[in-house]
Order: C-alpha cells, then structure tokens, then sequence
C-alpha cells in the first residue's frame, strides 16, 4: 500500500478547491480514485480539507516510528534480553511505561521473536539470551 506523501496532499486540497472530482484529481495526482475519495473522509479539517493537517493526522496515526526511535527502542530490547527478560516480559513492560510497545507475539507482524531470529540468521547471538536459547 502506497502512502501519500505532504506534496500529493498539498495537490489534493488545491484541486478540491478548484472544484474537481476525484476522477480528475487521482489522473492528476497520479494515485487511485478510492485514496482520493477516502483521503478528505480519513483526514477532515474544519475548513475542508487541508494537506498540513491530514499529513499530521496521519503521522499521530501511523504505527511506524521515525528511525531513530525503532534504534533506540531496539536497544532498549536488546538491553532487556541481555538482562535475561523473556519477549513477553518486556512486551509487558513497554506497554506499562507508555513507550512505543511491540509485540511478543510469534505470528504478529513486526516482533521482538522475529527480530531476535532475523538477528540469528545474520549470525547475531541474540537468540542465546531466550530462556530456551531459541528452540
């Protein structure tokens, strides 16, 4: 799924402006009819529709963190496991302390599981701070 980025935004509030459907407006954008009939109902303002104030909206809604927070954060897993702390565990313990939390889950789709076994692949050692040592 493709995200729409501030400039298309800004492209989409001008031409709802100017009066243009959206039939007009996704040939013009170069996106799909039903992102820009959903984009104005995603994201209202109370002037109609505005790019700065959708593109907040859905930066506050966006599940993905900006680079620097995923390293941070990851550190603050790998420093947990290395302290012995099980997935869960620390899963738990993010949530508790209002941090950006991730899932302990195996089948989720971004995991501390999964990214301990990508880290095992490369050849990291992440995987022997598991209480099972990875099995």
């Amino acid at each position: 799924m493709a995200h729409l980025c501030l400039s298309q935004r800004d492209a989409i509030a001008s031409l709802c402006q100017q009066g243009l459907g959206p039939t007009r407006i996704a040939k013009d954008v170069g996106v799909d009819k039903p992102t820009i009939s959903r984009e104005p109902r995603r994201n209202p303002a109370a002037k109609g529709y505005q790019a700065e104030a959708a593109q907040k909206k859905v930066m506050n809604r966006c599940k993905r963190m900006p680079h620097k927070a995923k390293a941070a954060l990851w550190q603050e897993v790998v420093g947990r496991l290395e302290q012995q702390y099980s997935p869960e565990q620390i899963s738990r313990r993010l949530k508790k302390e209002e941090q950006p939390s991730l899932s302990h889950e195996r089948n989720a789709a971004r995991t501390i599981y999964q990214a301990i076994y990508a880290d095992k692949r490369r050849g990291g050692d992440l995987h022997k701070h598991l209480r099972r040592a990875g099995t």
